[in-house]
């Protein structure tokens, strides 16, 4: 009979997916004792991993300090910096401005901003969005335009001038106290001919959509066209359309709004020499915080919308966000040898990889990568610049034991 057949079905289909997941735990375990064993080397003060696919979270774990000298752990749930992986929900933001109909890819510049930027080696030209989102837009960080005088400035609620450590400040040259800029004050000081700092050097000698060269003054730039397409700050933009639904409450670009008990002490050195809390004028570019179990559900949902199972976005701008945006012949200025073309702030690398990797100044290191024939991602995050010999073997061999996991899958 029809019914004892298709009930005898669903048991098979119920006892393969209780088997296969039984199947993993050993292969959790032995990757829990791995990182233990490697986060024993120390280098890095602490670090926290996700390995994700489009159906949840395949593993989490955190090990060592947010405080070295507390020795409060690093857990899922402490919170840090992302660095340049911040960069994404820019692009993010711009297919979502483009599937309601406010911009496009291909709108230049100047049609949005308040004020005029061009690249005076080439004053005929016209930079679109597509050249900010794709690091071609010929605008370049300079020591004049992009320097850590004006990008940072720490917030006087957690820290006096006076407490801040000699090493830091030695560290950041140049470095100017509580200078707190708006997107469009810093864009166009940077950008505008009548800025407080413009120069001919901020340009390249190349014509826009040429020449690769990564650029946070032009992704802060983007930010700022968001900004003006939509009426909102960047800020509450993001908050809106992607940290809200996905229910991200340890995500902010403030840091004086993050619960500082979660908040990971930054490192600079070996030396674990602590930064102080800091803000970032450009902070779509760099500045913002999460915890691992946060950035696990971004990731989880960007592979949804590669695949077009997300309801964040449509399946058509996700395929925009993620597609190879280079023509043949671009040529890349930096030794960013690892990419093989550009997505709208996604790189694409060898064996079918999208990914963002962010390295903050001020103390952190993250990667965020996944596989598009897998389906499979991975996070690792530490609160230590990864810079010497010895992190970065530690923080490699941990990144490696990870995609060692995600092989199965």
């Amino acid at each position: 009979m029809p019914y004892p057949v298709k009930k005898k079905f669903i048991s098979y289909i119920l006892l393969f997916f209780v088997l296969k997941a039984g199947c993993q735990e050993p292969r959790k375990v032995h990757l829990s004792g791995e990182l233990s064993k490697l986060a024993e080397k120390g280098y890095l003060p602490g670090f926290a991993v996700a390995i994700v696919n489009e159906d949840g979270v395949l593993y989490q774990n955190a090990f060592g300090y947010a405080n070295s000298e507390n020795k409060k752990p690093f857990t899922l749930n402490t919170i840090q910096s992302v660095a340049s992986v911040s960069k994404t929900t820019i692009g993010f933001s711009l297919l979502k401005l483009a599937e309601i109909g406010k911009i496009n890819l291909g709108t230049p510049i100047n049609d949005i901003l308040p004020f005029k930027v061009h690249n005076p080696n080439f004053e005929k030209d016209t930079i679109r969005i597509i050249h900010l989102a794709t690091h071609t837009s010929g605008i370049l960080d300079t020591e004049n335009s992009y320097d850590d005088r004006n990008r940072y400035f720490i917030s006087k609620t957690h820290i006096d001038k006076e407490k801040v450590p000699e090493e830091w400040l030695t560290y950041f040259k140049g470095y100017k106290l509580n200078r707190a800029l708006t997107l469009g004050q810093f864009c166009q000081n940077a950008l505008s001919k009548e800025g407080e700092w413009y120069s001919k050097d901020t340009f390249s000698p190349n014509r826009a959509g040429t020449h690769y060269e990564y650029s946070n003054l032009a992704a802060t730039l983007a930010a700022y066209i968001v900004e003006k397409a939509s009426g909102q700050l960047f800020s509450e933009f993001t908050e809106e359309n992607i940290f809200h639904p996905l229910a991200m409450k340890d995500t902010d670009w403030r840091v004086q709004e993050v619960d500082h008990n979660r908040l990971a002490t930054s490192y600079l050195s070996e030396e674990l020499i602590p930064t102080p809390f800091f803000g970032n004028n450009t902070y779509p570019d760099g500045g913002l915080h999460t915890s691992c179990n946060d950035l696990s559900k971004y990731l989880l949902e960007m592979i949804k919308g590669y695949y077009g199972k997300s309801d964040l976005m449509s399946a058509e701008n996700f395929g925009q966000l993620f597609k190879a945006q280079l023509p043949d012949g671009v040529t890349q200025q930096n030794n960013q040898k690892k990419i093989t073309n550009c997505g709208v702030f996604w790189m694409h690398a060898a064996d079918d990889y999208l990914f963002h990797n962010g390295g903050n100044t001020l103390g952190g290191t993250i990667y965020m990568w996944f596989n598009t024939k897998t389906g499979v991602g991975r996070i690792l995050m530490t609160n230590y610049l990864v810079e010497d010999k010895n992190s970065y073997l530690q923080f490699m061999s941990i990144w490696k034991a990870l995609e060692n996991f995600t092989q199965e899958f």
